[in-house]
């Protein structure tokens, strides 16, 4: 996994290259929706004091918003980072349309109740853990961080760093705000700190609270003086503003993230995090368990609504050994005895991967969050597979052509699986990680398969053995494979060799294979080739665009190419595809999907996309030329309908 600081400075990469125009054409009529599925993780929820009916939801790479107790949601993250999770969300009590959000690359504000969002003058890139309003002056805030803990009093144009360790929990005392406590985030520094002086000064507060303990959370009950602490093992309650804590007895281990208390009755509260959820109505001596979250339920954030406190709403992030739900949100109306899931509208599932049935169109395939699922009405109503443990790392799907009944999952572990009929059968594994997964266009039982070491392989059982490919095919690393529609031994691969862009032809099927790069660039230093698609018109036509941007095209199998167009340069661009009827696709990351009718010349975006996202998959209906369909890291599965014209109407 990338390190924090190169995930924000690719993060900062990406945005500004986002930033930059893209000449194009008019967007092309139409409309785009969201498929769901629906769920998502939520890190945190927020509600205006007062309207319970008001809910907000930090979701990676921006919010989501309801305005009916969370029975439905729509988005509201415009202007936040679209890469990044929004790790904490606070709400002014007397002015409710103004807000905050924590995300890895700093501080964020709306005041137009989460429709629009602008960067406070916090420095970038401090990744935010939490935003406390000062509980008597709101406008004065804090902002607890990895590069320590600042304060604004001026709406966020202005900062004070008041302490510069990095922290991840904060609370205010409400009977006595001068008086704050704060959590350190590293384990080894552990214990808690102490100012008495509104942050200007902190001292380690000297206590049994094990210091090898990391706090997530700190509380106060706004009945009682209790203070809590919650815990990477568990939950402690103090009476004496720290000096000495007794450790709460919850029904199972669990790292609490979240805390919740009842507004008018003193010692009845709720807790949340690894383990689910359990409340107390005696201070926390005793606690009984939500009756029907789903098992394993990991409860990020809860709202417990003031003016109705019997109804709770939860953040829950489930485990992917479950097929039957999805992470999301769920609420109770009972006082957190029995729970429903929420999630109407909020789609914040990661989708790798998509396939139409080429027989019928109606039939969609996708992984979401670890997990296969299957809609019968275009994506309307998602089937998740029966909870077999293969397919709790599910990543790639896809239908072998010349078979539509014969489906392949490529799982996270290397593994495939194939499914022959109605019967799944476990198969091989071509390797660590696979970067591209391909099924032969006139063999069902032949797979291709790119590998993040390096080489092509190649399966003539279905996946059940795979072997290497020779010469050139076992030196680069391979992004992307395309086959002729009409010569199916055609093959093409693209990516790089030590640093240098190689696109390569096999006209045997892999057996030998010829670097053909005749009007590509002899050296494009980093940048490798990329994503392909061979027109399915003119099998001789291919297309190919690297990783910098470059649109290249070929009229003769490769033997000669040509630069097409630049207008990419230096963008994010992530998949390439071609539709049946020849219009040719690509997704451009933090923008949109463009559309080339005319052989990659000039584009055109689909619309106005309703957010920026990451693109992961696109693939065009194979039966109806109007529909498009985009999967997204973050957003689920969208789908762009054309119109306005005679084929589209």
């Amino acid at each position: 996994m990338p390190s924090t600081i190169h995930r924000n400075l690719l993060t900062a990469l990406l945005l500004f290259v986002s930033a930059m125009p893209v000449p194009a054409g008019a967007a092309v009529a139409g409309s785009w929706s969201a498929l769901g599925p629906e769920g998502g993780v939520a890190q945190t929820l927020a509600s205006p004091p007062g309207n319970p009916q008001v809910i907000y939801a930090g979701v990676f790479g921006g919010i989501y918003k309801s305005v009916d107790g969370g029975a439905t949601w729509n988005w509201a993250g415009r202007g936040l980072d679209p890469g990044t999770s929004v790790w904490s969300l606070a709400v002014n009590p007397i002015q409710p349309s103004r807000l905050w959000a924590g995300q890895d690359s700093g501080l964020f504000k709306s005041v137009d109740a989460g429709a629009t969002w602008k960067p406070t003058a916090l420095p970038y890139f401090t990744t935010v853990y939490q935003v406390v309003l000062h509980p008597r002056s709101p406008q004065t805030v804090f902002a607890v961080s990895r590069a320590g803990l600042y304060q604004t009093t001026d709406g966020g144009s202005r900062w004070r760093r008041l302490n510069r360790k990095p922290l991840q929990a904060l609370v205010i005392d409400p009977s006595s705000p001068r008086r704050m406590f704060a959590a350190p985030q590293s384990q080894v520094q552990g214990g808690l700190l102490q100012s008495l002086d509104g942050g200007l000064s902190w001292q380690a507060v000297v206590s049994n609270l094990p210091k090898q303990q990391s706090v997530k959370i700190l509380a106060f009950d706004p009945l009682s003086p209790a203070l809590y602490a919650g815990t990477a093992g568990g939950l402690f309650r103090s009476a004496d503003y720290g000096r000495t804590w007794a450790r709460l007895s919850l029904p199972v281990p669990t790292s609490v993230a979240c805390l919740a208390f009842h507004p008018a009755q003193a010692k009845t509260l709720y807790a949340g995090g690894w383990g689910g959820l359990f409340r107390s109505v005696d201070g926390g001596a005793t606690w009984s368990a939500a009756r029907n979250l789903p098992p394993g339920a990991d409860v990020r954030g809860l709202v417990l609504a003031a003016a109705n406190p019997a109804t709770l709403v939860a953040a829950v992030a489930l485990p992917s050994t479950l097929s039957s739900d999805q992470s999301g949100v769920f609420k109770s109306t009972d006082g957190g005895d029995l729970w429903v899931p929420s999630s109407r509208g909020l789609t914040a599932l990661w989708v790798p991967s998509i396939a139409v049935d080429p027989r019928d169109s109606q039939l969609l395939w996708i992984t979401a969050n670890s997990q296969l699922l299957r809609s019968v009405d275009r994506g309307r109503i998602w089937l998740w597979t029966p909870p077999l443990p293969t397919f709790t790392d599910s990543r790639l799907v896809l239908i072998s052509p010349a078979d539509p009944d014969t489906l392949y999952l490529g799982l996270f572990s290397g593994k495939i699986v194939r499914r022959d009929g109605a019967f799944w059968v476990d198969s091989g594994n071509p390797g660590t990680y696979t970067r591209a997964l391909k099924a032969d266009p006139r063999d069902r039982s032949t797979l291709w398969a790119t590998e993040a070491e390096g080489g092509i392989r190649k399966s003539t059982n279905g996946g059940d053995s795979w072997s290497s490919l020779p010469g050139l095919a076992a030196q680069g690393v391979f992004l992307d494979l395309a086959f002729s529609p009409s010569s199916p031994a055609t093959v093409y691969a693209s990516g790089s060799f030590n640093d240098k862009a190689r696109v390569l032809r096999s006209t045997d099927s892999g057996a030998t294979w010829t670097v053909i790069q005749n009007g590509l660039p002899p050296d494009a230093g980093p940048l490798a080739a990329g994503p392909l698609a061979v027109d399915p018109l003119q099998s001789q036509t291919v297309y190919m665009i690297t990783t910098g941007g470059d649109f290249y095209k070929t009229v003769n199998g490769g033997s000669t190419w040509s630069l097409v167009n630049g207008d990419f340069r230096g963008r994010k661009v992530q998949l390439l595809t071609a539709s049946p009827s020849g219009s040719l696709y690509l997704a451009l990351g933090y923008d949109n999907v463009y559309e080339s009718a005319d052989g990659g010349q000039s584009w055109a975006p689909l619309g106005e996309a309703p957010r920026p996202y990451m693109f992961t998959d696109l693939a065009a209906d194979p039966s109806d030329p109007c529909r498009i369909y985009a999967a997204t890291y973050d957003r689920g599965l969208l789908a762009f309908t054309k119109s306005g014209t005679p084929v589209c109407p």
